[in-house]
């Protein structure tokens, strides 16, 4: 069963399946840039505990966040947020949605996030152009995308402008490029702050990484 979910102007269609987590299908934007620029906050930040409820027909996980550093929005550095994400497992209930980010407790991320009615923070494309915090094996900072990213599937979009690939960026470099790109001073340029994948270690993104296997029992939501 599929059900539409509208974020901002991109449609997220997230698929349901009996015995597996079916790829999830976006609308990206353009690149980066524009993700950030048509996000309501940015931000830098630690993920702390996770936890998963029930709301309404919906299972959700909430991950407590330490803001580290704000690109825009309405918070501070050192600030706490809870964001959700669909999906996740209580003792009797588990919801698997493909392309659903599944953050590590003391990882770091950068989020795109914007608020639902509720006033809840979410990811603005599930686990697409999130991006979390690795070492280069040259010492430097990076930000790569999330594994869930894999289980998207990026359509093409309706008014057939290209799209530039998630990569692997250099931390500090971004942060001042995207505050930069949300103010208006600069327009997006991917030039002088991606990094050679090359970079990364073998562990990170590494083909030996198995998939996670939905948790039983399992309830799947109609």
């Amino acid at each position: 069963m599929r059900r539409r979910v509208t974020i901002g102007l991109l449609a997220v269609l997230l698929s349901f399946a009996a015995h597996s987590a079916q790829a999830s299908s976006i609308i990206p934007p353009r690149d980066l840039g524009e993700l950030a620029v048509t996000s309501e906050a940015v931000v830098l930040a630690r993920a702390g505990t996770a936890e998963a409820t029930l709301r309404g027909r919906f299972l959700l996980t909430e991950t407590s966040f330490e803001v580290l550093e704000v690109v825009r929005g309405p918070m501070a550095a050192g600030a706490r947020l809870n964001v959700a994400t669909f999906g996740g497992s209580t003792d009797s209930l588990a919801w698997a949605v493909g392309g659903s980010p599944q953050f590590e407790e003391d990882g770091v991320y950068l989020l795109f996030l914007h608020q639902d009615a509720r006033g809840t923070w979410r990811p603005r494309l599930l686990s697409y152009g999130l991006l979390q915090r690795a070492q280069g094996t040259d010492g430097s900072v990076l930000l790569t995308h999330l594994e869930g990213a894999h289980d998207l599937n990026v359509i093409d979009r309706p008014d057939g402008t290209a799209v530039e690939p998630i990569g692997t960026y250099y931390e500090a470099d971004l942060l001042k490029h995207l505050q930069r790109v949300v103010t208006g001073a600069t327009r997006w340029d991917r030039t002088d702050v991606q990094a050679a994948p090359s970079l990364l270690p073998t562990t990170i993104h590494g083909a030996d990484k198995q998939a996670q296997a939905i948790p039983d029992p399992c309830v799947y939501f109609n």
